[in-house]
């Protein structure tokens, strides 16, 4: 893979993993990001902690670049939640990636090399596998935010 398809690959899959916590995140009566619900709060730590626990960029992009199964660069407690998004089209399609060229009012319009149309099956919340739990780093972060860190 060529260095730019590897950045191109990290970009789409941090896009499906937005859309999909979004999507996760307006799974409540207000179908909003509406922090009083606990859909929300799941959200937010499964976004923080997919960013968080994901391998450094350089070793990232070079292990795409070796065409190492992308899902490898997170721990195993996240690798399932990754390649299910990674393959799977969000239910919100205006958080879709693969559909941002249709939505380009609200994002930057963007041909994704050819390659990554492949990963593009459909699926609803239901199909979600389960959400890991918060990573130790995650936590960490959470102590040092509450004070407890410092």
């Amino acid at each position: 893979m060529t260095r730019d398809d590897a950045y191109a690959l990290l970009d789409f899959i941090q896009a499906r993993v937005f859309g999909w916590t979004v999507a996760i995140g307006c799974n409540n009566p207000s179908g909003r990001m509406d922090g009083r619900f606990k859909s929300v709060k799941m959200a937010d730590r499964v976004l923080r902690d997919a960013y968080l626990t994901r391998t450094d960029l350089d070793d990232c992009i070079a292990a795409f670049e070796r065409d190492e199964d992308p899902v490898l660069q997170w721990p195993e407690p996240y690798q399932e939640f990754i390649r299910f998004v990674l393959w799977h089209r969000c239910p919100r399609s205006v958080n879709e990636p693969l559909g941002w060229a249709k939505h380009d009012e609200i994002h930057r319009p963007r041909e994704w090399p050819e390659f990554l149309h492949r990963y593009n099956k459909p699926a609803t919340l239901d199909d979600l596998p389960p959400l890991p739990g918060p990573s130790e780093r995650l936590l960490e972060l959470e102590r040092y935010q509450e004070g407890e860190g410092a």
